[in-house]
């Protein structure tokens, strides 16, 4: 399963001290596939709606499901010297906007019928090549970084020769129609980190019989943007996103 848990807290910290607080709290094992980006994961940033606090957690697995919400609820959450206090939690849209889950089998039907979506950028989202950090919305990098996330669940292997054809889909096929973005930075204590937020719009165009799955797949990818992030440090509170199917 697919998992967005989103937890009201009693005050607000940056994504960053409340996900170092998190990982202390967890069983080393599961903080350390987490922490070294094994298994997709992300946070967001905090967020307020009627002057209450929420962030919201982004994974894949039964297990992690477990271990999330017995390590919130037995047990004492600390940033420095601060306790949290965990107010509600929420695993669902229906008590929660932000809170979802899914089957696969959920997502793979719906990425039938996307032929158009948006991707909204809603925390600063970057890539890095190297030393460089990229705060473009490059769709072959948006996808690839979605694939790679994707690959870490086990759901499927993918050998040399069908990401050949995906990349070349990802070029051919799909369009990105607009983007309204703007840079964004995210300031920690010694350093800052610049990236881009705002909204993609991208469209499937020229399917037929032989690329229909990889279009389907594809579209898969671009949902689990809302459960993994999208570009480096999701785990931190970038690349947060919402996606939309419009068509």
């Amino acid at each position: 399963m697919f998992y967005n848990i989103v937890f009201q807290i009693d005050k607000k910290f940056s994504g960053y001290q409340f996900f170092s607080a998190f990982l202390k709290v967890l069983p080393k094992e599961i903080s350390s596939q987490i922490h070294e980006q094994r298994k997709p994961f992300s946070i967001s940033p905090f967020f307020v709606e009627d002057e209450k606090f929420f962030i919201k957690f982004g994974f894949f697995g039964d297990e992690f499901l477990g271990e999330i919400l017995s390590s919130f609820i037995n047990k004492e959450i600390f940033v420095g010297k601060e306790k949290i206090k965990i107010l509600q939690v929420f695993t669902n849209h229906l008590s929660n906007r932000f809170a979802q889950f899914a089957t696969l089998e959920f997502l793979e039907n719906l990425a039938k019928e996307t032929n158009s979506f948006s991707l909204k950028f809603f925390s600063p989202t970057f890539f890095k090549n190297g030393d460089e950090i990229i705060s473009i919305p490059e769709k072959k990098r948006i996808f690839n970084s979605l694939l790679k996330k994707f690959l870490k669940t086990n759901l499927v292997k993918f050998e040399e020769e069908k990401k050949r054809d995906f990349e070349n889909f990802i070029d051919k096929n799909l369009f990105q129609i607009s983007s309204k973005i703007e840079t964004r930075k995210k300031k920690f204590r010694n350093f800052s980190i610049e990236g881009f937020v705002g909204e993609s719009i991208f469209e499937f165009r020229n399917i037929d019989e032989k690329n229909f799955k990889l279009k389907n797949f594809v579209a898969l990818l671009a949902k689990t943007s809302d459960f993994f992030g999208v570009g480096n440090k999701t785990n931190f509170g970038f690349g947060n996103v919402k996606f939309k199917k419009l068509n």
